[in-house]
């Protein structure tokens, strides 16, 4: 959670409203002190419970920034094909990201996301570019849209599933 706070926190360092919206399992004592650090730091706090896939994406789609971050402190993390950042890509939000993975290695050439090595702290130079200049986020957008469209859509990884099928069968 210290990402997530820390982003927040300097998104409300430089006059941003920030309401951080948060899904999945959670006890009720855990999500209560998730609230209060959150509000402590002047954020609104959201919590959905657990939701469909497809209501998480809704929620992707009328968000600023999200995060994806996977410990590269296990392997399976740093292999996985993940199905979130697709998600984010696809839904016009800015992607915040570690580096480690061989999904962001994969998708850094094409600038559609905004990587760190080390800290979420990385993120807020380019982050702020972003933020102030309206025509380089709509190309951002435009581009995750693109890399989307050409890599994620149904019709091509349906038939991808296909072919895979196909090939062993």
């Amino acid at each position: 959670m210290d990402i997530y706070l820390t982003l927040a926190s300097y998104l409300i360092s430089i006059n941003k409203d920030v309401i951080v919206v948060m899904c999945g399992w959670g006890s009720e004592q855990y999500i209560q002190q998730l609230s209060h650090q959150f509000e402590s730091k002047g954020a609104t706090f959201r919590y959905l419970g657990q939701l469909s896939q497809s209501d998480s994406v809704g929620y992707l789609k009328v968000a600023d920034i999200s995060i994806a971050h996977y410990s590269p402190d296990k392997i399976i993390n740093v292999f996985a094909a993940s199905n979130k950042i697709p998600e984010i890509i696809g839904s016009n939000t800015i992607l915040l990201t570690n580096a480690q993975t061989k999904m962001a290695n994969e998708i850094l050439p094409y600038d559609i996301s905004i990587q760190y090595e080390a800290s979420i702290s990385e993120t807020f130079e380019p982050l702020q570019r972003l933020i102030d200049d309206r025509q380089a986020l709509i190309e951002f957008i435009a581009r995750a849209n693109d890399y989307y469209q050409s890599n994620y859509n149904p019709r091509i990884t349906t038939n991808r599933m296909r072919e895979l099928f196909d090939e062993y069968l």
